[in-house]
């Protein structure tokens, strides 16, 4: 079947970088050649009913899976920062791994200035035990408050001295 698509396309096929949605969506409704056998059966879930250990070794009832969020996704949450980021920032450093994709998105509004101080974030605040150890393994000549700090989902009290701010708390998780 004559495919109506251009090179770019079948590029992206010849090379394996569609997904089998993709490819079979370049197909405009023609099903008789889709394989349903082939799709993903479960999409990422971003909240998971299930006990597991935090990094601070506590045992928690439901996960926070923020593998689960797409690129877009991140942009989308980097600009929300931005709109609640009171000053500017050099850049974004991300506790790995879940601070890794944040940061990425955010290095898109970082200055760029060195006279600014960085921010440093991460996807779920818990204990603040990941924050803690980032600190002293990165910024250990700095005081506590030193830099901005920010999380997607804080499911956890925050100390005072470290000001970690979040775009979406969890009371009394």
């Amino acid at each position: 079947m004559n495919k109506p698509f251009g090179t770019p396309a079948q590029d992206l096929l010849d090379t394996g970088q569609l997904t089998n949605w993709n490819k079979n969506a370049l197909d405009y409704g023609d099903s008789s050649n889709i394989s349903f056998d082939n799709f993903k059966t479960e999409i990422p879930k971003l909240f998971k009913w299930e006990e597991f250990i935090s990094h601070a070794g506590k045992q928690l009832k439901f996960k926070i899976e923020c593998d689960a969020i797409t690129p877009s996704e991140w942009d989308c949450l980097a600009r929300m920062v931005v709109e609640y980021q009171d000053r500017p920032f050099s850049h974004a450093e991300g506790i790995p791994r879940g601070g890794i994709p944040f940061a990425r998105a955010l290095n898109k509004y970082a200055s760029g200035n060195s006279k600014d101080f960085p921010l440093i974030c991460d996807d779920v605040w818990t204990t603040g035990k990941s924050f803690k150890d980032y600190m002293t393994l990165n910024y250990s000549h700095y005081p506590a408050t030193w830099g901005h700090r920010w999380v997607v989902f804080r499911r956890g009290p925050v100390e005072s001295l470290n000001g970690c701010k979040a775009l979406f708390t969890l009371h009394g998780a």
